[in-house]
């Protein structure tokens, strides 16, 4: 086998991979042309974001205008941009313009429709003063092609007539039939904002706030098979979405016991890998948790401790209770999660029956390989006992070839097994719904001790397999085998 790294290509111009850094972030870089395995789907969305990617880009009458809008949303918002056409390597020319998009200014129209936004485009538009004739391209998302069921005509038949009679701009709509994937949409942002060459292809203006902040906070989120497809969090909630917290200390009124809710604006999200954290727990300020919770004393109904060995909470926990005195309970990890361990534990003692039942079968085959070997061998055996050999030779010749036999097997099996959990382990092969086994994929773990006890166990059966037709052969008589011979 011949190993090269892609940069060896002889059929690649000497350049290729260096142009390549003017095109593609670093991620996506080491991904597609270098060929490593890379995570690049967790975490924020737009990792390629920097304060380098505002500047203060503002209108340039010598280039046309763009407005990109997103239909069917609310808050319905869309951008004024200006692209600048500018080719730097032969790649670009090949596969795509090298240009600069300027991000002048932003629309943001709460509970609003496309119409409203059109005319709210056109009022922006004329306080920039543009030449009469300007070319206004309006980038669109696939929905807009369909009628709503409050109108019959699409989003891009209600903007056409907007724009009629408004002889200052000549419009060009630009409508797909589909919708990009999100990840290659995200890609290719990500290209823009920063090469690992470090060049900037998007520059945004520091007053189009809602974009900087949804390019700075959008984190990708798992699906139910672990996949990271969207950028909500896992309980539905976006950054800046209000919700409400509701106390069991409530307060004493006419109408009875009163609960306490308190209202919190959406700061961020957090990914922790288990699906339970994700969809049920929320961090706020402890001082604010302590007067929601506690009528404002400063207390804590529970402290965590950790631990640099995670087994030794059974033996901490007793030393833990005499430091605090009496009033404490503990629990750990063991105790919370009892239940999932018992049901592990029994499913790994129906695993190894299984593998034992398979290994016995296994095991007849070996002693119907050895029955057969003697019926077809039984002139030679003969022969041997005649020369002289004693039947405890010939016993130990079939048991060791049985043996050999089925240790050779249990050595392959262990070999393709411990490789084929390298591989399902690495790759996150086997998804499973994490809202329902917590994880998204199914961890292998090889331990020794158990390998050690599976090939072990699997020798001995074999070992034993050997004795029945061993014995067989050593019983021959020589005279019978030899009389028709």
């Amino acid at each position: 086998m011949v190993q090269a790294s892609p940069q060896e290509n002889v059929h690649l111009p000497a350049d290729f991979y260096e142009q390549l850094k003017g095109s593609y972030s670093e991620p996506f870089y080491r991904q597609e042309a270098l060929g490593e395995y890379l995570d690049m789907y967790g975490g924020n969305v737009y990792s390629e974001f920097g304060p380098e990617n505002v500047a203060p880009v503002e209108y340039d009458p010598q280039l046309p205008l763009c407005w990109a809008l997103d239909f069917n949303v609310n808050p319905l918002c869309s951008l004024i941009c200006q692209i600048t056409e500018e080719r730097t390597n032969t790649l670009t020319r090949a596969f795509g313009s090298d240009a600069v998009l300027r991000v002048i200014d932003e629309i943001v129209l709460p509970n609003s429709h496309t119409v409203a936004a059109a005319k709210e485009f056109i009022r922006r538009a004329d306080e920039l003063d543009p030449p009469y004739g300007t070319k206004i391209t309006i980038y669109g998302d696939a929905s807009g092609n369909q009628g709503s069921t409050k109108a019959t005509r699409t989003d891009y038949e209600l903007i056409s007539e907007v724009f009629q009679g408004r002889t200052r701009f000549r419009i060009e709509m630009r409508q797909n039939r589909s919708n990009p994937g999100v990840i290659d949409r995200v890609n290719t942002v990500n290209n823009r904002l920063k090469t690992i060459a470090g060049s900037r292809r998007i520059f945004i203006n520091p007053r189009c706030k809602e974009l900087i902040k949804d390019l700075r906070q959008v984190v990708w989120k798992r699906d139910r098979y672990g996949n990271r497809v969207t950028i909500t969090h896992t309980n539905g909630m976006q950054d800046g979405n209000i919700t409400k917290v509701t106390s069991p200390n409530g307060r004493l009124s006419p109408y009875g016991m009163v609960p306490s809710m308190k209202k919190f604006r959406v700061a961020g999200t957090v990914y922790s890998g288990l699906y339970e954290f994700d969809a049920q727990w929320a961090y706020i300020p402890l001082s604010v948790a302590q007067r929601l919770f506690t009528e404002g004393s400063d207390s804590a109904s529970l402290v965590e401790v950790r631990l640099d060995d995670i087994y030794a909470v059974r033996a901490v926990a007793p030393h833990i209770l005499a430091a605090l005195g009496e009033g404490y309970l503990t629990t750990d990890w063991i105790m919370q999660n009892q239940s999932l361990f018992s049901a592990l534990w029994l499913e790994k003692i129906a695993i190894g029956i299984t593998i034992g039942l398979i290994v016995m079968v296994a095991a007849l085959n070996i002693v119907a390989t050895l029955i057969l070997l003697v019926m077809e061998k039984h002139k030679d055996i003969a022969i041997l006992v005649s020369m002289g050999a004693s039947r405890g030779a010939i016993t130990r010749i079939f048991m060791l070839q049985g043996t050999v036999i089925g240790a050779l097997g249990t050595l392959t099996g262990a070999v393709l097994g411990w490789g084929l959990c390298r591989v399902l382990d690495h790759y996150k092969l086997i998804r499973v719904p994490v809202d329902v086994y917590q994880v998204s994929y199914v961890p292998f773990t090889l331990l020794p001790l158990d390998a050690a006890t599976v090939i072990v166990g699997a020798v001995l059966i074999c070992f034993l397999a050997t004795i029945h037709p061993a014995r067989g052969a050593s019983r021959l008589d020589p005279a019978e085998a030899l009389r028709y011979e």
